[in-house]
């Protein structure tokens, strides 16, 4: 209760129990003014990882269903790594992994269609380890195939002029894209550490139809 003078602004924070309501509903809160009057506040259901919101959905690197470790080697958190969240990264840190054998990093995420979709790969702007310009990891979905992926394009170099190089250190981020076919409900991303300077940010997965806005940081998750 009180009093807010004339032009003046409060700040309300309201903390929303949401185990008390069923699963995927939504609700509402109603605040009383002092002259009668009645504000309705609408209150979405909870989104999570692995949920669409909208046309796409986010994953922070730390946010997997299931993490695979091998004898070869194993994922680990880096805290507050990145620009948006931690990072994920596999050790040790100089065991290059072949496909099959380096540890994975398992998403699981719910589409409303069959469809073509687009996913985003937001990964630290490492260099290749050695001359031959790669920077590999392993990639599939659902039950498909493992493919190789090289984060940095064909005829990378490092130097002063070279805008593959000098964009990954002034935005401090790598980014690809990978278009994939996903079944109606549950999907799975797999990714398998291969090259030693892999160090995964961020996955989203959006709608091919609908390309993710410019921004500097990329989609965040709507946890609300």
């Amino acid at each position: 209760k009180g009093i807010v003078p004339a032009g003046g602004m409060i700040t309300l924070k309201v903390r929303i129990d949401r185990s008390t309501w069923s699963d995927g509903r939504s609700g509402f809160f109603v605040i009383h003014t002092q002259a009668g009057g009645k504000i309705r506040i609408e209150v979405p259901p909870a989104v999570s990882a692995g949920d669409f919101w909208e046309d796409y959905l986010v994953f922070e690197a730390a946010d997997y269903s299931a993490k695979t470790d091998t004898q070869a080697g194993r994922f680990l958190e880096l805290p507050e790594y990145g620009r948006t969240g931690s990072g994920m990264k596999a050790f040790p840190v100089d065991r290059i992994f072949s496909v099959g054998e380096g540890p994975s990093l398992h998403y699981d995420f719910t589409v409303p269609e069959a469809d073509e979709y687009v996913v985003t790969i937001y990964m630290s702007p490492g260099n290749p380890p050695f001359t031959d310009q790669k920077l590999l990891y392993a990639f599939s979905v659902n039950e498909e195939s493992s493919f190789i992926c090289n984060a940095v394009p064909d005829g990378y170099k490092v130097g002063d002029g070279l805008d593959s190089w000098q964009n990954g250190v002034l935005e401090n981020i790598r980014i690809n894209q990978i278009t994939i076919n996903c079944k109606k409900g549950q999907n799975c991303i797999t990714l398998q550490a291969m090259s030693p300077a892999f160090v995964l940010r961020k996955i989203v997965v959006s709608r091919k139809d609908s390309p993710l806005a410019a921004s500097y940081l990329g989609p965040v998750r709507e946890d609300v």
